[in-house]
C-alpha cells in the first residue's frame, strides 16, 4: 500500500504512464481479491476509483465512484465528497467542485484538513 501513497503523492508530471498502469493492475488485483474474499469495501472502491481517474481521466473516475455500492456508509467520511470535488475540478466544473469541497470542509476532522480544503475551495473560486 505504501507504493500507492508514494505514487499518488508525487506530482502528476513525475508519474510515468507505466507507473500508473502498474498501479492500476495492482489495484485490480487487490480489489478482485478483496471482492472475492470479503466483498469490496466502499473505501477500497473509492481508492480504486481515484486510481482509475489518475490513469484514465476524471470522467472514468467519477463513473467508478458512482458505481460504488454502500455509499451511504460515507455519510461522515470526508474523503468521499473530497474525491468528488477533486474530480469535478479536474473536469473544469468549479461550481460543482466547490460544493463538494464545502461539504468536505464540514466533515473535516482537524485544522490541517480544514486548511487544505479551504485551499481547494479557493482554487474553485479562481477558476470561475
Amino acid at each position: 500500500m505504501n507504493e500507492f501513497v508514494y505514487l499518488y503523492r508525487r506530482p502528476p508530471t513525475a508519474r510515468s504512464p507505466s507507473q500508473l498502469q502498474q498501479s492500476m493492475q495492482r489495484w485490480q488485483a487487490l480489489t478482485q481479491a478483496d471482492h472475492v474474499a470479503l466483498g469490496l469495501s466502499p473505501v477500497v472502491a473509492l481508492n480504486r476509483a481515484m486510481a482509475i481517474a489518475q490513469n484514465d481521466g476524471p470522467d472514468r473516475g467519477l463513473a467508478a465512484i458512482q458505481s460504488i455500492e454502500g455509499v451511504e456508509r460515507f455519510a461522515s467520511y470526508p474523503f468521499y465528497p473530497a474525491s468528488l470535488g477533486e474530480l469535478e475540478l479536474r473536469r473544469g466544473r468549479a461550481k460543482e467542485a466547490k460544493a463538494h469541497f464545502k461539504a468536505t470542509h464540514r466533515l473535516a476532522r482537524n485544522d490541517g484538513e480544514r486548511r487544505f480544503l479551504k485551499s481547494r475551495i479557493t482554487a474553485c473560486e479562481r477558476r470561475r
